[in-house]
C-alpha cells in the first residue's frame, strides 16, 4: 500500500483487545526521507480509536528497509509512552516496494 510511494509516510494500523483491526490512519506525510511523527499524535490516535494496541508502519522509499538510529528511538520512546496508557506495540514496520523489516521479528520491541 505504501511502499512504492516516493515520499515517507507514518500510518498506525489500530486493534481492539482481540487483535481485530479497529482503524488504519495516516499520521504522517513526510519528504523523501523522514516523516515527522511526535509520540504525542500517535497516542491521540490511539486513544480516539479507543484502541487497545497498535502497529506502527512507515515506508522508506529508497530499497533498505532497515531502521534508522531516529526510528529504533522514536519506537523506543513509543512503546515507553503507550506503556504508561495501557496500548499495547505490536510490531514497527518498514516497509520497500518489495522488502520490509518486523521490529518484531528482529526481537526489537
Amino acid at each position: 500500500r505504501i511502499g512504492s510511494r516516493d515520499h515517507e509516510e507514518f500510518w498506525m494500523a489500530l486493534v481492539d483487545t482481540r487483535n481485530r483491526l479497529i482503524g488504519w490512519e495516516l499520521v504522517s506525510k513526510g519528504t523523501v526521507d523522514q516523516a515527522a511523527v511526535y509520540p504525542r499524535e500517535v497516542l491521540s490516535v490511539a486513544l480516539r480509536h479507543k484502541a487497545s494496541g497498535m502497529i506502527l508502519v512507515h515506508n522508506h522509499p529508497g530499497a533498505d528497509p532497515r531502521p534508522s538510529v531516529q526510528d529504533v528511538d522514536f519506537t523506543r520512546r513509543i512503546i515507553s509512552a503507550a506503556r504508561e496508557i495501557d496500548v499495547r506495540v505490536l510490531d514497527h514496520l518498514v516497509v520497500t516496494e518489495n522488502r520490509f523489516f518486523s521490529f518484531q521479528s528482529e526481537g526489537m520491541l
